[in-house]
């Protein structure tokens, strides 16, 4: 299993500004005292860190395939002592059946060539009656807005989904933040190296990430 998009240091400052509020909240009621919680693909960690908070003294552990990205998760998430850091094969969890009250990947199954497959170790970890929980996007889907004749005919995104061999460009997602920056002349060199040169603006001023 490789995470395509690797982890540079724009792609971990985008994914460090990820909450259980503005990633995962669609869950949030489900995360509540004492129960456990597996997170999978779970980066530098923020999000296992916020629901460790919400769910303590209830067990939570995140998993992802870097050992330096587990590193710097155990160093700088900020969990607490219920939260527990781990390197690990989403399709061979080293996992007892029935383990965890609610099973979480955010973002993780476009990038893999198997995703049913992942979703049933997901199931076979969750307890009877827990939930699996999986956020993600649909490329097929993505769209500007507003529209921008300097866009309809570029990408600023490109990504390798479930386990291309070949890059494959789509369009930004603005579905989150309601607006999305208008095409640039870095966007062709965004493309060509990989960076992420500028930050998106949330609604109401506050920056929410890297964006090409």
């Amino acid at each position: 299993m490789t995470y395509t998009h690797g982890h540079h240091e724009s792609v971990l400052r985008s994914h460090k500004w990820r909450t259980v509020d503005n990633s995962a909240a669609y869950f949030a009621p489900r995360l509540t005292y004492g129960i456990s919680v597996l997170d999978l693909g779970c980066g530098p960690g923020t999000i296992t860190a916020d629901i460790g908070r919400r769910v303590a003294p209830g067990r939570v552990l995140g998993i992802d395939v870097s050992a330096d990205v587990i590193e710097e998760a155990r160093r700088d998430a900020g969990g607490g002592p219920n939260v527990e850091f781990s390197v690990g094969d989403l399709y061979a969890l080293d996992i007892d059946d029935d383990t965890f009250d609610v099973v979480h990947a955010h973002q993780v199954l476009q990038h893999l060539a198997d995703p049913v497959g992942a979703l049933r170790q997901m199931k076979r970890v969750c307890k009877p009656g827990g939930l699996v929980a999986a956020r993600d996007s649909d490329y097929g889907a993505f769209r500007w807005y507003p529209t921008s004749p300097r866009s309809t005919n570029g990408s600023l995104y490109t990504a390798r989904s479930r386990g291309a061999t070949q890059a494959s460009p789509t369009r930004a997602d603005s579905s989150s933040h309601g607006r999305t920056p208008p095409a640039s002349p870095t966007c062709a060199r965004a493309r060509q190296c990989g960076a992420l040169p500028r930050q998106r603006t949330a609604p109401g001023g506050e920056g929410c990430g890297p964006t090409a």
